[in-house]
């Protein structure tokens, strides 16, 4: 598989990006406080790393020939994912506020990620015909979707590994 500059780029950051600090809400009463708790403890951190990796399979389940029922199903588990990964945008969201979202470039990655995901199912659902570049053109953004995730998957493990202070050869 031949890199293009920008795929490069993307992994040169992933490996070398180290999270920001966290804004933490000042009311530990509060419903924010509570959310953020929720949105940066390990077993969520871990569910997003896990729905990461399932959504890459089945994105990367897709061949020439496949039935009609199993194209149906690989979309549909595509769509929930999206739906999924945009409702993590959104608990963030509530959690830091929505400028305290947008100073982390880890969020910022994800929101873009989820925005292209979005971008994606509407052009297959509504526009494949129109835009795109019909049929060839829905299945390279679902190979670039792919991709995308993988690189998200790195991204999220990469940073994990950082917050714990793990240090891995290589």
């Amino acid at each position: 598989m031949q890199w293009h500059l920008p795929q490069r780029a993307c992994i040169d950051f992933a490996i070398s990006a180290k999270p920001l600090t966290r804004h933490m809400p000042q009311n530990k009463q509060s419903f924010q406080y509570r959310m953020w708790q929720f949105v940066v403890s390990p077993p969520f951190e871990y569910t997003i790393m896990a729905m990461i990796a399932l959504n890459t399979i089945v994105l990367m389940m897709k061949f020439y020939g496949a039935s009609v029922a199993y194209e149906n199903a690989l979309r549909v588990f595509n769509i929930v994912f999206n739906f999924l990964f945009s409702l993590e945008c959104v608990l963030k969201v509530m959690a830091f506020g929505i400028l305290n979202y947008f100073r982390d470039a880890w969020n910022i990655f994800d929101f873009v990620t989820v925005l292209g995901s979005i971008t994606d199912i509407l052009v297959t659902e509504f526009g494949a015909g129109v835009v795109g570049g019909g049929r060839k053109g829905v299945q390279k953004q679902q190979v670039r979707g792919a991709q995308w995730a993988m690189i998200r998957a790195g991204l999220q493990v990469h940073s994990v590994k950082w917050e714990m202070g793990v240090e891995l050869p290589g």
